[in-house]
């Protein structure tokens, strides 16, 4: 559902850095303090690809903040990362090209050494959903365009483009949806959003924008 903009601003409220806050079930904080490690714990894994042959190198990344690199899958599909909690938290990404991302939860057990068994689905190129709407607005209103898309994985990243630009994500704060406020003439134009995921990406219709002007 593309719900309207409504005229309240929004209040941006700086907030100061903390110190680390991160609680461990088990083991130390690391030192970027985003993940638990335990020094005696080894995890297992073996990827496959659809059907059941070995995916050979596949990426392994550690879920954090900014993704870390762990390692890569030999090529019987298997993979080992020492250091690592079995806190049942902690999350896996694993990765491979024309494949759909693979998250592995970390297991959560008491012995000193886990396997964890995956298989890849084939990437499905993200296609559009729900197409932006042309809409009138008279200047000063404001205006929501919505565009959704789907695929495997799912879209994880929307541009908006005006006139053919690329607006600014971090001006516009956008994401799926896109919100004008105080519109002003030289917005009208055309829109359109971009979805992209891991597998590609697609462009929406165009929608118009008509900007009224007062007379």
């Amino acid at each position: 559902m593309c719900t309207e903009a409504t005229e309240e601003g929004q209040l941006c409220v700086s907030q100061a850095c903390r110190a680390c806050d991160l609680t461990c079930s088990m083991g130390q904080a690391n030192a970027d303090c985003d993940a638990c490690m335990c020094q005696d714990f080894m995890l297992h894994g073996v990827i496959s690809l659809p059907g059941g042959a070995p995916a050979s190198g596949a990426t392994v990344y550690l879920l954090t903040k900014t993704p870390k690199m762990l390692t890569r899958t030999d090529s019987d599909g298997r993979f080992q990362v020492p250091g690592l909690c079995p806190d049942g938290k902690s999350l896996l990404k694993v990765t491979k090209v024309k494949f759909a991302p693979i998250v592995l939860t970390m297991p959560k057990t008491s012995l000193k050494t886990a396997t964890v068994n995956a298989e890849f689905n084939r990437a499905e190129t993200p296609y559009i959903v729900m197409n932006p709407a042309s809409k009138a607005r008279r200047s000063g209103q404001s205006v929501s365009l919505c565009c959704k898309a789907t695929g495997k994985p799912s879209p994880d990243k929307y541009f908006w483009y005006h006139n053919d630009t690329l607006l600014d994500p971090s001006l516009y704060k956008h994401e799926s949806k896109l919100v004008l406020r105080d519109l002003q003439q030289d917005q009208a134009g055309e829109y359109f959003c971009k979805a992209q995921s891991d597998a590609g990406a697609a462009k929406s219709q165009v929608a118009q924008l008509t900007v009224i002007g007062f007379v």
